[in-house]
């Protein structure tokens, strides 16, 4: 007999860290795990004319030296996260971090840098400084994993700064890509601005959406508890880690 699977309850779910800086935090590993692919993968052409001249040995050593200094950044990022804040942490890593994308920029690690750093700097409240990191970034990425990864760091970067009506775009998009991994998300995302601006109907329409889309998701219960309440509360914001 199947063991039943133990029901997440609301308090659980919105007591969880962001799935999308859960899932930043995965592309990173994976980044450094498959640095050499990623860097064929990206440089195509380039690669081969640089094997070809002569050339490779510089190149893999500078794209190795970049990981190195975005490996030292990350983790000096995470003991000083959990030490004092992430605010804080995002001041003290700041520097490092722009030296990085002065040096590295058209580098691997220096492309996948600025997403994360982005995301340091969104949870650090620099929101402005983030979006405009998601925004360079969305020119490194043509794999829809990454740019939906980025495009859902935008919507919460323009939340945080109040502008909900832009927010409510990016999450849409990342939910109208066919293979995101973010849709459930996103969804949900969408259902919860649309409630606070007042646009109920839309906000149902993705909550119904999300249910009937993504109905194992950890989002579709409170999705379909919102659609039945009468009348629609607005929803607040799960928490950031």
């Amino acid at each position: 007999m199947a063991k039943k699977s133990k029901k997440i309850t609301r308090k659980e779910l919105l007591n969880q860290p962001d799935e999308f800086l859960t899932l930043s935090g995965r592309l990173f590993q994976y980044t450094l795990e498959h640095k050499y692919q990623l860097l064929g993968a990206l440089g195509g052409i380039i690669a081969l004319v640089l094997i070809i001249s002569g050339y490779r040995y510089s190149a893999l050593k500078k794209a190795d030296e970049a990981f190195a200094q975005l490996e030292n950044g990350r983790t000096t990022y995470e003991a000083l996260l959990e030490e004092k804040g992430p605010r804080q942490a995002y001041e003290q890593v700041r520097e490092d971090f722009q030296k990085l994308l002065e040096k590295y920029s058209s580098q691997t690690g220096g492309k996948f840098a600025r997403v994360i750093f982005a995301d340091i700097c969104y949870r650090g409240g620099a929101s402005d400084e983030a979006i405009a990191l998601y925004k360079a970034a969305l020119g490194d990425f043509s794999d829809s994993f990454y740019r939906n990864t980025i495009l859902n760091g935008l919507g919460y970067a323009y939340e945080d700064k109040k502008d909900f009506t832009t927010a409510v775009a990016y999450f849409e998009e990342v939910a109208d890509s066919p293979d995101s991994v973010l849709k459930a998300e996103a969804l949900f995302n969408a259902g919860r601005l649309y409630a606070a601006v007042g646009e109920i109907e839309k906000s149902r329409s993705s909550f119904r959406r999300l249910a009937a889309e993504q109905p194992d998701s950890i989002y579709a219960e409170l999705a379909r508890e919102r659609v039945a309440e009468e009348p629609m509360k607005t929803l607040e914001k799960p928490p950031s880690p």
